[in-house]
């Protein structure tokens, strides 16, 4: 499975739940959503990083899900209703399905809260270095508060959750994002309450600073998304060289082992054919062995025979 990095995927994800934001101040979140649909492929992409699954005494499971993580740490009300769901089938669909009722009940933050308390579990299922070992899942867990305010319309039943192939991330959106104009306003009034408590405290100001114009500050959040976005895909870019690299050592490897097993068979075959040879002489003289002492043997028949009168 391709795997995003911690710093990439979380970037991503911040992406993701803005998105969802912006849009759930226009209209309610649905199925059919694109900024959905990618959250919750970004949110499978990490929870299965570096994923193994139990060990037993015969080794680790191959399994690639989480659904028993979902069943040790998740609510049992909502573990229920899913397992209660008779048209999926496999575990996969179970996990897919109860992510998005953790949005529509509001529980997927404290979700990943409870994860973050959870590192002996989690060490049992995840490798060293996967996301959900890191640092970065507490910072997710706070990325993830926001969403308890956002009102999810979503359809359980009748989607295919089954499906076994993992659906790629989706970047198109978030190359040309821009936040909405309630969104710009939001932080605006944001920043600017944080600015004005900041100036209370401050007891060596006499005069204030003039207060900024709503265009300088839609211009400097704009600038802002604006190097987030550069800095996101500029790890990206190098994220996928190292990656590219690794994959064209691997296939070199591979190579120079696919050459030298064709040596060996090359040498096997030349010593099957050597010693086919040397058993067909060793039976040619076996033979020439085997036929005087045939002879004889007849001659010795013959001579006992007793002599008809």
């Amino acid at each position: 499975m391709t795997s995003l990095p911690h710093m990439p995927a979380l970037l991503c994800v911040r992406m993701c739940v803005k998105s969802l934001v912006d849009k759930a101040v226009i209209e309610p979140v649905s199925d059919d959503d694109e900024n959905l649909h990618n959250f919750c492929t970004v949110m499978e992409h990490i929870m299965l990083h570096r994923y193994e699954g139990q060990w037993s005494f015969f080794g680790p499971n191959d399994t690639k899900d989480f659904w028993i993580v979902i069943t040790r740490l998740a609510p049992p009300t909502s573990v229920g209703s899913v397992m209660d769901m008779e048209a999926i089938q496999s575990n996969v669909g179970r996990e897919r399905a109860w992510l998005r009722l953790a949005l529509v009940q509001k529980r997927l933050a404290h979700f990943i809260a409870t994860l973050v308390t959870q590192r002996d579990v989690l060490r049992q299922y995840y490798s060293a270095g996967a996301f959900m070992r890191s640092s970065e899942l507490a910072e997710l867990a706070e990325t993830f508060k926001c969403l308890d305010s956002i009102d999810f319309t979503l359809c359980l039943r009748g989607l295919d959750f089954d499906r076994a192939d993992l659906m790629p991330v989706n970047y198109s959106p978030y190359l040309c994002f821009r936040q909405s104009r309630e969104s710009v306003t939001e932080d605006t009034l944001e920043a600017e309450r944080l600015s004005g408590s900041k100036d209370n405290q401050s007891v060596n100001e006499d005069v204030a600073p003039p207060p900024e114009s709503s265009e300088l500050v839609k211009t400097k959040e704009l600038l802002r998304v604006e190097r987030e976005q550069k800095s996101y895909f500029e790890k990206l870019v190098g994220t996928r060289d190292h990656r590219l690299e690794q994959l064209t050592e691997v296939v070199e490897e591979k190579d120079k082992h696919t050459k030298d097993l064709e040596k060996i068979i090359l040498e096997l075959q030349e010593q099957s054919a050597k010693l086919r040879l040397a058993l067909k002489q060793a039976e040619s003289k076996i033979q020439a062995l085997t036929l005087p002492v045939q002879q004889q043997s007849k001659i010795q028949e013959l001579t006992l025979l007793p002599v008809q009168q």
